[in-house]
C-alpha cells in the first residue's frame, strides 16, 4: 500500500506542478503561499489515492471504472470547485458539505492565496476522515483472509 501511494503521489507531482505554472503564467495570478501548501497539496493527493485504491480494491473493474468517471463527472460538473456553492441547489449543497471535492479546493486555494483572516482548519479536518476511510478499508481489503 505505501508503495502504491508513493508512486501514485510521485507520478502526479510534476502535473501539479506544471499546471500551477501554467496558471499563474496564463492568469497572471499573485500568490502568496502559506508554508501549509504543500501539506495542504500532499493530504489532497493522498485523500485521492486512498479513495481511489479504496474503490479499486472493493469493486471489480468494470464497477469501479464506472464509478471513476462518475466521480470526474460529479467532480466537475455539479461540485463548488469551479464556482461558488451558492450555485448549487440546496439538496446539493448539502450533499458536497459531506464529500471532500470543496475541501480540496479550499485547502489548496487558501495555501496558495492566503486570505487575510488565515487558513481555515475545517477542509483539513475533512480531508484527513476521507483519507483515513480510504486507508481504512483499503488495509482491510487486502488484509482479509476469505
Amino acid at each position: 500500500l505505501v508503495s502504491d501511494v508513493t508512486t501514485w503521489l510521485i507520478v502526479g507531482t510534476p502535473g501539479l506542478i506544471l499546471g500551477l505554472v501554467v496558471a499563474v503564467l496564463r492568469f497572471d495570478l499573485n500568490l502568496r503561499v502559506s508554508w501549509m501548501a504543500v501539506p495542504a497539496m500532499s493530504l489532497v493527493a493522498l485523500t485521492t489515492t486512498t479513495v481511489g485504491l479504496a474503490i479499486a480494491y472493493a469493486a471489480t473493474p468494470p464497477v469501479t471504472n464506472m464509478v471513476t468517471q462518475l466521480i470526474v463527472f460529479i467532480a466537475l460538473m455539479f461540485s463548488p470547485i469551479n464556482f461558488p456553492a451558492d450555485r448549487l441547489p440546496e439538496w446539493l449543497q448539502t450533499i458536497h458539505q459531506v464529500l471532500p471535492f470543496q475541501y480540496m479546493a479550499q485547502a489548496v486555494r487558501e495555501t496558495l492565496t492566503t486570505p487575510l483572516d488565515g487558513i481555515a482548519a475545517p477542509p483539513f479536518a475533512v480531508l484527513a476522515a476521507w483519507c483515513t476511510a480510504g486507508l481504512v478499508i483499503t488495509l482491510r481489503i487486502m488484509t482479509r483472509r476469505d
